[in-house]
């Protein structure tokens, strides 16, 4: 019995990296070579939650909270400081992988910017044995910098993930968990192309 659980886990997980195992095409990232600042732009916009829009998941999350300045507040760390450490994680884990440059939302002067565009993001759940990582959907355009809607290269990235966040009791930990992972196996895709 164990051993055909374990075998079902390990089937899941395989078959999670290997939808997530995109990468960008050979030789698509050779303008990239040389440069020793790509600028990051982060888009929230038409975000959902585990398959359901963001301001229908805040209202939910909002009436779980005890008080309405208790769900006032998750909404102000919600909209503000959660996400600029979803942001400043990514940002970190990315450029602890990257061999070649440097990312930041600071580097306004850099020739090329990656747009990195999260489309969904499933929170996962913290429940003992039944406890689920948090899961990411993101795609990447990387453009000129003041030209954005002429992409250069682009990727997308599904179910991006680290077990380890499943035993994380805290819901946004968990989140900031996984962008964590998407920046650092970003950086793993552009390496393997920029060898």
């Amino acid at each position: 019995m164990r051993k055909n659980v374990f075998l079902t886990v390990l089937l899941s997980v395989m078959m999670v990296v290997s939808a997530s195992a995109q990468d960008f095409k050979k030789g698509s990232l050779d303008f990239l070579k040389g440069q020793e600042n790509v600028k990051l732009v982060f888009d929230f916009a038409g975000l959902t939650i585990d398959g359901v829009s963001e301001a229908a998941y805040m209202k939910e999350r909002m009436a779980d909270e005890k008080t309405p300045e208790d769900a006032q507040k998750w909404k102000e760390d919600w909209e503000g400081a959660h996400r600029t450490l979803f942001e400043k994680t990514f940002t970190q884990y990315c450029n602890d992988e990257l061999k070649k440059f440097m990312v930041s939302k600071s580097y306004e002067d850099a020739a090329y910017t990656i747009m990195v565009k999260i489309i969904d993001v499933d929170p996962g759940n913290f429940a003992g044995p039944f406890s689920n990582p948090s899961k990411l959907r993101a795609s990447f355009k990387v453009v000129k910098t003041g030209e954005e809607n002429n992409v250069l290269t682009s990727l997308e990235m599904r179910n991006v993930f680290t077990p380890a966040s499943a035993f994380n009791p805290v819901e946004y930990l968990r989140i900031e968990m996984g962008f964590g992972q998407l920046g650092k196996e970003l950086a793993e895709k552009i390496n393997k192309v920029l060898k």
